[in-house]
């Protein structure tokens, strides 16, 4: 498990299956489910919820890591014009909020990971 947000494998299949059936009700459903989450988040919702934020933060012009793993998303990116509203980027950083905090499996497991939780800050700055 790498520090940035594609290096895992549910994020990379969550862009896989964005990239094939692209839309904003993908991005708000993968926010949805950390934000109604009243228990632990699970990793792969908290995965697949990241890698929403950064195509949330890449369509607002806010780009990360490009690398082999976001090749796919950035060239969605670049061909897709489509401005995300405040109500979206609110939920996004709420989520990332919940991901970061005490009731996430994937914080506790990058707890001691200081490039993890400077590169998910970075993210939700970009945002």
């Amino acid at each position: 498990m790498g520090s940035n947000t594609f290096n895992n494998e549910v994020a990379r299949q969550w862009i896989n299956e964005f990239t094939l059936y692209p839309g904003m009700e993908n991005i708000k459903l993968a926010l949805h489910l950390v934000i109604k989450e009243n228990n632990y988040i699970q990793t792969d919702e908290a995965y697949e919820c990241l890698a929403a934020c950064e195509v949330i933060a890449r369509l607002g012009g806010h780009w990360g890591v490009k690398d082999e793993y976001s090749q796919d998303i950035d060239n969605w990116v670049e061909n897709t014009p489509i401005q995300v509203g405040q109500e979206i980027k609110n939920k996004a950083i709420i989520a990332i909020e919940k991901i970061l905090g005490n009731w996430s499996i994937l914080a506790e497991l990058n707890a001691d990971n200081e490039d993890w939780k400077k590169n998910i800050q970075d993210l939700k700055n970009r945002i």
